[in-house]
């Protein structure tokens, strides 16, 4: 099927690259497109809010769905960025398989815990040898907090989306 527009809530995207499948009656939708700046930071605003949203194939449907992980890469002035929709049916359906990645990703958590500890015992020892003042604590946390988002999607940045292959 080609579609030429996509509709994701507000934010209307172009696809140069298209691909929807079928699992049982879940649709999963495989997208690539160009985005401005403006539009990036939109579609990054879209991924912090609500798990799911509408999303409209032109001329077909729309339906209520969620992104999956999605690479992306820079290029001049656009941003070059794959789009994976899940529709909601398949979080409905779908059996709960084992782990993926695993043990990848428990290494990776174990990892993360640990060093999230030392930083806070660390920005804990600055503050009570005086070297940090506690506004300033509160400031470090609030920052990193406000850029955890940003931060998680530079994970899936990579040089060229179309040079990549796809994965869900």
């Amino acid at each position: 099927m080609e579609i030429k527009k996509l509709k994701i809530g507000e934010l209307e995207l172009l696809p140069y690259s298209y691909k929807e499948r079928f699992e049982e009656s879940a649709l999963i939708i495989e997208a690539k497109v160009e985005l401005t700046g403006e539009q990036f930071s939109k579609l990054k605003q879209m991924m912090r809010g609500n798990r799911y949203f509408q999303v409209e194939r032109q001329g077909v449907d729309t339906r209520e769905m969620r992104f999956g992980l999605m690479k992306w890469s820079e290029h001049g002035q656009c941003i070059k960025h794959e789009v994976l929709l899940i529709d909601k049916e398949y979080d409905l359906k779908a059996e709960k398989s084992p782990l993926l990645y695993d043990p990848e990703i428990s290494n990776i958590q174990d990892m993360l815990a640990e060093t999230t500890e030392i930083l806070g015992e660390l920005v804990n020892t600055l503050e009570n040898k005086g070297l940090l003042h506690t506004i300033e604590v509160e400031g470090i946390k609030s920052k990193a907090h406000d850029r955890v988002h940003d931060r998680k999607r530079e994970f899936y940045k990579v040089h060229d989306i179309d040079e990549e292959k796809w994965q869900i």
